[in-house]
């Protein structure tokens, strides 16, 4: 995945899978010493950063359960120009339940096809539960709502969501490990055509964004809780 996001420190990145543990979570985290101690980099991977438990054996683990994508505390970047804010801030502060659907269909569409993990909606001892966070959206094209004449202007890249992962265990509610990253969202043409900036075409943008997403998740998973 292109890396578009400055690496966090180690340090600042234990520290946010800290908090989330604790929003997520809540009293468990006082059942835990320190539930970071034993959290390495897994590096094998296209993510900016995957933390895991180095305690734990992933291998026990053969089925997996996807909650919806949380989009509660998904914000507009800094950087993004008034216009353009006022342009997604509706998309951002409720419009993200397709993105949600996107990538649920992604996962289980792609869990299906590989071998390993196998998608539940019940928990037990061997399944792990994987919640994905929407964090901050950098937008780099107008909304279609926000366009002069609907469809008149080139799509090419329309944003880029940071966004994290936070997996557990499904019996102890445990968080065995965690993933920030960005995901690009971008207009890809067939051949070359013109890409006209509307709903159909963004959807579009967000589908292949979120497929490419789903593929390097699930390799991960897959080889994390391999026995090979």
């Amino acid at each position: 995945m292109d890396r578009l996001m400055t690496f966090l420190p180690f340090s600042r990145l234990c520290a946010l899978l800290l908090a989330t543990f604790v929003v997520c979570f809540g009293a468990n985290v006082h059942a835990q010493k320190n539930p970071t101690e034993n959290f390495r980099v897994w590096k094998d991977t296209k993510f900016h950063r995957f933390l895991v438990d180095g305690s734990v054996d992933f291998s026990k683990y053969k089925k997996i359960a996807l909650l919806p994508l949380d989009t509660n505390s998904a914000t507009i970047a800094n950087r993004t120009r008034e216009t353009m804010r006022r342009n997604w801030e509706p998309f951002v502060s409720s419009g993200m339940g397709d993105v949600g659907r996107f990538i649920e269909e992604s996962l289980t569409e792609e869990f299906a096809d590989e071998k390993g993990l196998v998608v539940t909606d019940k928990g037990g001892k061997d399944v792990l539960i994987v919640q994905f966070i929407a964090k901050e959206v950098t937008p780099k094209a107008q909304l279609d709502n926000g366009l002069d004449t609907v469809g008149s202007k080139t799509l090419s890249k329309l944003c880029s969501m940071q966004f994290q992962v936070a997996i557990y265990d499904a019996s102890s509610k445990q968080v065995l490990a965690f993933i920030d990253s960005d995901l690009p969202v971008v207009a890809k043409p067939f051949g070359n055509e013109r890409i006209e900036n509307n709903r159909a075409n963004q959807n579009r943008a967000w589908i292949v964004a979120t497929d490419r997403l789903a593929k390097l998740f699930v390799r991960d998973m897959n080889k994390l809780t391999s026995n090979d």
